[in-house]
């Protein structure tokens, strides 16, 4: 794979980036979620600015929000504190504004303590009543404009309130609903507070920032850190995205067929077993036709239909409503306008300086109509589009949440990188793949709900069995459109980029994604099925964001993109997942923003241009081992076929057996075992007291850029298992650990049953344990995403379930070689 960075000389710029000050993005978040009333969280947000090395200005401005968050949580007490601690500060203007709000909160709370209270230390806030502990992990409501540690200009124009421009509006309980634990506040003081909250909030955080110096901002003469005129980017060529696409159709043909022809097997034999004498002969049923035919016509028919397909199901499983342009431009005028350039008006490009290499489709139409616009209630930030044709077969979904908490430019940004989509007719063959592969995923949900209503084990087991057959056949078809997915991902980038002269709004949108999904899946506690199924369809990967937004969102440095930037493998290593290293994608942006001449909106160094060291070399071949194996195999096997059909022309005959297609089967799995048992020893070196390591900090793991699934870290972590709880985690896929500063790690669990366990009803099942304490130990690795391979998991009770991993991979290496012999014999 080339790196498509690389494909156009950028001429160097040297710019500042965003201001990495300790505590600021905890400062914004913790602002931004008082404005938003998660008044818990903006507590646990502004302490942690206290125990940060902040500036002096980021401290008043923390201590400043800290007095109106604990007048409205009701802890009056320590806001006059805290009133008191700022009336001995150096600055005039917080003297004069904490005596000010001291007399008035002595005049609204007159039942409140007035006796002086000694002034907190500077390193500390004030103590409350609440047992609250001073830092959560990930303390973010599902309200909170996170800004993901990203600088930002001067405020743009205000919109009006998103929630009231989306239908169907979201119906969400309180962000932090009152524990049992934390006392109820004062009534009298907290009506009082909701009286002047509005009021207080209005003018908010003006009152704060008033006395405080002024945060770094961009440079004016580029307040919104975008080019005006800028000009045209290398082109690309378009048929690297139209060779993409047609593999994807042949993959999809392909594993149709194959998975039709097991189908139809399956079907035959269990026909044969079915007897009933002077009846009925089932087996004049059984099917021995290629279904080679049907799967063309059956593609061709979804090829059509797909959009009908899927407006079906999101309209019918997950409440997508239609939404207006009118109110789309309420929230984002940008974006509303460049749908109305792109679609309705008369032009001969599609944007003055906008770059494309592949059709303008609807550009330079008359009569062309906008595409549908939709939106899902949901408060996970999804954007894709899908369709047949650009216009009006064409669908442009957002959700509620994406239109919560990004601002006007970038949602811009998105909908211009969908638009790219659909002008390159990529949308056309994703659609296609979405809307088959949401088929059998569909079928797998409804069978695991039906599952979790029976108390009977057998019946259970059954339905089990049948939705994990389901899941696989999803999968399946889900592998057939990841190529395409990560590829046209640059693609969209560019094409974006081109349209709205932004790169830095769509640094920022890719990243607020990022974190916004983290936060999703740990609030939600599991990963929504919808997050699951149009993965491959969003901007940015569900599985990718896991780790580095719950970590980003905290530890807003972009050492963490590291790995995705510099590792020589990055690609190889992404070949199983739906999007390219999102560091990746951002290092071509912030390329794009120097070649402009723009302030880039994260200072990543241009990736240096070195051999890649021999040790790397030896590791990725082992860690590629097993396909590696099954490649030469094939090599071989085909070597081999070619001497048999030779042998059978020349007559030969004691050679001709060589021509037969189970010689290529054959030497395939015995290559795949030769290579998983010479990696076996590196995947899973052993874990002793000497090697492990417990509860390790897990920022170097993410930004080491020379790590490698082998050699893998063994590991002990404490922390909370997540995951779906229901039979819907039957193939284990939804497993992940939320550490005690909320990180969240991918977990892959292998029973020692093997495949059949998922579909077991058995009470010692990872399920069981979700949303407990637990103790993991296992193999930590890092490849496209960070992950640990499960050796044992504990709970507190005693409990310890055992993983199976590296004995099934043995398993797999000896059932190989066994399978490759038996076809060996029996061909010759």
């Amino acid at each position: 794979m080339t790196d498509r960075s690389e494909e156009e000389p950028l001429q160097p710029y040297a710019g500042e980036a965003g201001s990495g000050e300790p505590g600021r993005l905890a400062l914004e978040a913790g602002l931004a979620a008082l404005k938003n009333q998660d008044v818990e969280g903006a507590i646990a947000l502004l302490e942690s600015v206290l125990h940060s090395n902040a500036q002096p200005a980021t401290d008043l401005r923390a201590r400043a929000g800290l007095i109106r968050a604990y007048e409205l949580a009701g802890h009056v007490e320590a806001a006059i504190a805290l009133c008191q601690f700022l009336q001995g500060s150096s600055s005039a203007q917080a003297r004069q504004w904490a005596s000010k709000t001291l007399r008035s909160l002595t005049q609204k709370y007159p039942q409140a303590t007035t006796q002086p209270t000694p002034a907190p230390s500077p390193s500390s806030p004030p103590e409350t009543t609440s047992s609250r502990p001073i830092i959560q992990p990930f303390p973010l409501s599902p309200n909170a404009d996170l800004e993901a540690g990203l600088t930002r200009g001067p405020k743009r124009g205000t919109s009006p309130p998103r929630s009231q421009i989306a239908q169907p509006h979201m119906n969400q309980p309180p962000a932090n609903p009152p524990s049992p634990s934390q006392p109820e506040p004062n009534s009298a003081v907290s009506s009082a507070s909701a009286s002047s909250s509005a009021s207080s909030l209005d003018s908010w955080p003006d009152s704060v920032s008033a006395f405080t110096e002024p945060a770094r901002r961009a440079p004016a003469t580029q307040p919104s850190q975008r080019a005006q005129r800028w000009s045209a980017l290398a082109p690309v060529s378009p048929w690297k995205l139209r060779g993409w696409m047609a593999l994807t159709i042949a993959a999809m043909i392909f594993m149709l067929t194959v998975v039709t022809r097991g189908l139809m097997m399956l079907f035959n034999a269990t026909l044969g077993h079915i007897n009933i004498p002077f009846v009925f002969d089932f087996r004049t049923l059984a099917l021995y036709s290629s279904p080679i035919q049907a799967v063309f016509l059956f593609i061709l028919i979804m090829l059509c239909i797909s959009p009908l397909v899927l407006t079906l199901l999101l309209r019918s499983f997950h409440g997508m409503k239609s939404l207006s342009l009118q109110d789309l431009r309420q929230v984002s005028p940008e974006a509303a306008r460049l749908v109305e350039q792109t679609f309705v008006k008369t032009r001969n490009q599609l944007h003055r300086s906008s770059f494309t290499a592949l059709p303008v489709v609807g550009s330079i139409v008359s009569h062309a109509h906008v595409p549908e616009l939709a939106i899902l209630p949901t408060s996970a930030p999804l954007i894709f589009c899908y369709g047949l044709r650009p216009s009006p077969l064409a669908c442009l979904v957002i959700s509620q949440g994406l239109l919560d908490h990004l601002e006007d430019e970038e949602i811009a940004a998105l909908v211009a990188a969908e638009i790219a989509h659909i002008q390159h007719y990529d949308f056309v063959v994703m659609s296609m793949v979405l809307a088959i592969a949401y088929l059998p995923f569909l079928a797998y949900c409804g069978l695991a709900r039906w599952s979790d209503r029976f108390s009977n084990r057998v019946v259970q087991t059954l339905l089990n069995a049948v939705a994990a057959g389901f899941y696989g056949i999803y999968w399946l078809i889900r592998l057939c459109g990841l190529g395409l997915s990560r590829f046209r991902s640059y693609d969209g980038d560019r094409t974006a980029t081109a349209l709205t002269g932004n790169p830095n709004e769509l640094t920022r949108a890719l990243l607020k994604l990022t974190v916004r999904l983290a936060h999703e899946c740990q609030t939600q506690r599991h990963t929504p099925p919808l997050l699951e199924v149009v993965e491959f369809m969003l901007p940015v990967s569900v599985q990718q964001s896991l780790t580095l937004g719950s970590m980003y969102a905290y530890t807003p440095e972009i050492r963490l993109l590291d790995w995705d930037r510099l590792h020589p493998y990055r690609h190889w290593l992404s070949i199983r997942n739906t999007h390219p290293p999102l560091g990746d994608r951002l290092q071509q942006l912030t390329q794009i923003a120097r070649y402009w001449r723009l302030t880039p909106e994260l200072d990543l160094a241009a990736p240096p241009k070195q051999k890649v060291p021999p040790k790397m070399d030896r590791l990725f071949l082992q860690q590629s081992g097993p396909f590696l194996g099954a490649g030469i195999g094939l090599v071989i096997g085909m070597m081999v076929f070619l001497f048999g059909a030779v042998a059978l022309r020349t007559g030969a005959i004691e050679f001709a057996w060589l021509n037969r297609p189970g010689i290529l089967v054959g030497c395939s799995l015995l290559g795949f075992s030769v290579g998983m048992l010479l990696r076996i020893n590196a995947f899973f070196p052993d874990i002793k007291s000497t090697n492990i390591q417990s509860n390790p900090a897990i920022a170097p793991f993410l930004s080491d850029p020379e790590a490698m699934p082998i050699p893998s870290t063994p590991v002990r972590l404490q922390g909370t298992l997540l995951g779906r709880t229901n039979a819907q985690n039957v193939a284990h896929q939804d497993l992940f650990l939320q550490l005690a500063q909320g990180e969240l790690i991918k977990l892959h669990y292998v029973s020692v049953l093997g495949p059949c366990d998922g579909c077991l009803p058995q009470p010692r099942h990872p399920r069981n344990f979700i949303n407990r304490s637990v103790v993991i130990t296992g193999w930590l690795r890092r490849g496209a995403t960070l992950w640990i391979d499960i050796d044992t998991l504990q709970t507190p009770t005693g409990k310890t379930l055992k993983a199976g991993h590296p004995i099934w991979s043995t398993v797999m290496a000896i059932a190989s070689t066994l399978i490759a012999c038996y076809l060996f014999v029996t061909i010759r």
